[in-house]
């Protein structure tokens, strides 16, 4: 049996740690040309959370200084560990590859299950779409090479989202450097 003083001398410390260390973690991304920047350079802050009754984030500084950012001035965030979320019409997608086509995805969780849907643009400010072939094709329909190198290499177990170890990428973006290397 474990006393409770011995609890408070564990857990207290514990919780101590683990909220310390996930402050400062984060950074806000203005625009996709701040994509290269150091989370440190973009300036890390304490805490973000959207305002009850506007359309707004509200940024806690390191100071401790609380500032409103309207959410149409943020194009996403940064983690100190690298990972970019984008917002895109009130949702963030993560970004898998930054690529000549840019691979995102998000991870829905259930109550006994979660999947992860994928996405793609064709831009870092453009548009964000369903990795669907529908969507694919629509896109790219001025691109038959890139098209028909999908029909024809993508097997019928492999999904669009799929990754080519080989080339360290996704296979879309293999095939479309392919088509598009000349």
């Amino acid at each position: 049996m474990i006393k409770t003083g011995y609890i408070k001398w564990i857990i207290i410390p514990m919780v101590v740690v683990v909220c310390l260390s996930c402050k400062y973690n984060v950074a806000l991304i203005n625009s996709s040309a701040e994509l290269s920047k150091s989370p440190s350079e973009l300036g890390l802050v304490k805490k973000i959370r959207h305002a009850f009754n506007s359309d707004s984030w509200l940024v806690t500084d390191k100071s401790g200084a609380v500032r409103n950012v309207a959410c149409e001035s943020v194009w996403g965030i940064k983690y100190k560990d690298g990972t970019i979320y984008r917002y895109y019409k009130d949702q963030y997608y993560l970004i898998r590859e930054n690529g000549d086509i840019k691979i995102y995805s998000q991870i829905h969780g259930g109550y006994k299950s979660s999947h992860t849907s994928y996405y793609f643009s064709k831009g870092l400010d453009n548009e964000i779409y369903a990795l669907k072939w529908k969507n694919i094709k629509r896109q790219f329909e001025s691109d038959t090479c890139f098209l028909r190198k999908i029909e024809k290499h993508l097997k019928w177990y492999q999904d669009y989202s799929s990754y080519d170890k080989k080339n360290k990428t996704y296979i879309l973006n293999t095939f479309y450097n392919q088509c598009n290397s000349n």
